[in-house]
Parts: C-alpha cells; sequence; structure tokens
C-alpha cells in the first residue's frame, strides 16, 4: 500500500504484490513472530544485544518498540521482560515479520 500512495509501484502491480505475498507467506508462518515492548527504542536495542536472531521490527512511538524473529527467542525475551517487570506481549502473527526470515519469500515475490 505505501508503495502504491508513493507512487513506486501502480495499484494493479501493489494489489498483485498483495495477493501474491499472501500466498507465499504461509511458507514461513510458525517459525518466528513479533513482540511489542512498552520501552524506548535505546532501551530495547540495548536489550536484543543478549537475544541473538531478534530485531526492532518497528517503532511505534516513543515508548513503543516492536520486535520479530524466531519463536524460541522471542519466548526468551518474554520470559526475561517478565523476571524484570517489563510488560512485554506477544503481537498476535505467526512468522516474523520485517526480519531476516522474510528474506525466504523476497526472491520469488520480487519476481
Amino acid at each position: 500500500a505505501a508503495a502504491v500512495v508513493a507512487g513506486g509501484l501502480s495499484l494493479e502491480d501493489g494489489a498483485r504484490v498483495v495477493a501474491l505475498r499472501s500466498r507465499v507467506i504461509v511458507r514461513i508462518a510458525g517459525l518466528g513472530g513479533m513482540v511489542s515492548l512498552p520501552l524506548p527504542p535505546a532501551e530495547v536495542e540495548s536489550r536484543l544485544r543478549a537475544f541473538g536472531g531478534l530485531c526492532v521490527a518497528g517503532f511505534n512511538g516513543p515508548t513503543s518498540v516492536v520486535v520479530s524473529g524466531g519463536l524460541a527467542e522471542l519466548d526468551a525475551l518474554l520470559a526475561a521482560c517478565e523476571a524484570e517487570g517489563v510488560r512485554a506481549r506477544r503481537v498476535a502473527i505467526d512468522y516474523a515479520s520485517h526480519s531476516a526470515q522474510v528474506e525466504e519469500i523476497r526472491d520469488e515475490v520480487l519476481e
């Protein structure tokens, strides 16, 4: 949608990309996820150094960051946050959007 609004894709091409992505995303479904953290970006980035395989997926505000990655790493992050009293929550998605996991389908979507 952003590429269409910005003029990078026609409406027709944008719709094709969305439809294709929906079909191929099932290949990475169940392999990862996302977690929302009520912390400033710098603190999240610092915490992620202890959890290989996780990355920042989005900055939603001054104290709202979403991270994505593998399930085991997200579980470890959630456990650490719970132990420290940080109210992190899993986002209802079954793949690691905005992460390296999406690279698996990149070439097919670009084609």
